[in-house]
Parts: structure tokens; sequence; C-alpha cells
């Protein structure tokens, strides 16, 4: 069988599973606000802060 190329979201579904992971990866009782940190962080990258 061909190699079958990965689907549109592939790459965004695997960097979205990473930043999960990376965000539980902390004391039980943070676990929220790291997530919460992840995802500002996020939006600033989004809106191009980090440039």
């Amino acid at each position: 069988m061909p190699p079958v190329p990965p689907g549109p979201f592939m790459p965004a579904t695997a960097v979205s599973t990473a930043v999960k992971f990376a965000a539980v990866k902390v004391e039980p009782a943070r676990i929220a606000d790291t997530r919460r940190l992840f995802v500002e962080l996020g939006i600033e990258v989004a809106e191009g802060h980090y440039l």
C-alpha cells in the first residue's frame, strides 16, 4: 500500500494533545491554573505577541 498523507487537522490535533499532556504534568491542585496559563499563552502567540 502507498503511504497516506496525514489529514489537514492532524498536526493541530497532535499539538493540542501534547499541550494537554504537558498541562497535567503538575500537581493536581495546579492543573486548572496551568491549563489557563497555556490557553493565555496560545492566544498571545496567535495574536503575534512573540514574533
